[in-house]
């Protein structure tokens, strides 16, 4: 598997190519946003986007292991990444809520969750995106134009 960036007439391009077949799957889910070009995904950002550096540090230490989760052949921890995410932020002005399959188990919901969606505003996501309990995998929308960057045990 192989990154890369480049930034072109003001846009800075993330993509990611070589995944492989037992992980085309999970890429066509989790890339949904990505441009596919034959064997490689690609999205471009404007090139000012705040947090954009993380965002790339973040995607390239976690997108694999993030497509191996989506493709569960690795576990998602999301119970230890939510309580790490509650620690972390637990007495400061956060402005997060939980959504999503991760929401419903932690009502009881017999479900097994591929990800932590967060619900918050751009402010907040960027206050998040350095959050990395375990690098365990996933994405987070970090700001609006730069949704598909990764942090922490899978943020959505």
């Amino acid at each position: 598997m192989a990154m890369r960036r480049w930034t072109d007439a003001g846009t800075t391009w993330f993509a990611i190519s070589g995944v492989g077949p037992e992980l085309a799957e999970p890429a066509e889910r989790l890339l949904m946003d990505y441009q596919r070009d034959g064997d490689e995904w690609r999205r471009g950002y404007p090139a000012g986007t705040p947090g954009l550096d993380i965002c790339w540090q973040n995607f390239t230490s976690c997108a694999e292991l993030m497509l191996r989760q989506a493709a569960r052949l690795q576990p998602v921890p999301w119970r230890e990444t939510l309580h790490e995410l509650c620690r972390r932020t637990s007495g400061r002005e956060s402005g997060w809520w939980l959504a999503g399959s991760t929401a419903l188990a932690v009502r009881g919901a017999e479900i097994e969750p591929g990800d932590i969606d967060l619900v918050c505003s751009g402010e907040a996501a960027l206050s998040l995106a350095g959050f990395s309990p375990t690098r365990s995998s996933s994405r987070s929308s970090a700001t609006a134009a730069a949704r598909s960057a990764t942090t922490g045990a899978a943020l959505s």
